[in-house]
């Protein structure tokens, strides 16, 4: 199985080697995303992202799984919104 056997959209997923980085606040937790013309990849990378999606965990979560919209709870976005908003589109469950 892969991720596009639990969302289909996230096989169109493409970028620029555009980075993506969610920052957990609450405790220990970083993730780096990066587009490219293949499809996308977690990296290392020390690297200043294009967009920051950072907050505690469990508001991080909810934005991620499409339970709650980024406005209606604790996280930042910095950067590039139209990239987290394309991110979310793209990738939820169905």
């Amino acid at each position: 199985e892969s991720a596009g056997d639990f969302s289909p959209d996230v096989r169109e997923i493409r970028g620029g080697n555009e980075l993506i980085q969610i920052t957990v606040t609450d405790v220990a937790g970083l993730w780096t995303i990066e587009l490219m013309d293949s499809g996308f990849r977690l990296i290392d990378s020390t690297s200043t992202p294009h967009v920051e999606l950072s907050g505690p965990a469990k508001e991080l979560l909810m934005v991620l799984y499409r339970r709650q919209a980024i406005v209606d709870v604790n996280v930042t976005v910095k950067g590039d919104r139209t990239l987290i908003d394309y991110w979310l589109a793209n990738s939820a469950f169905e």
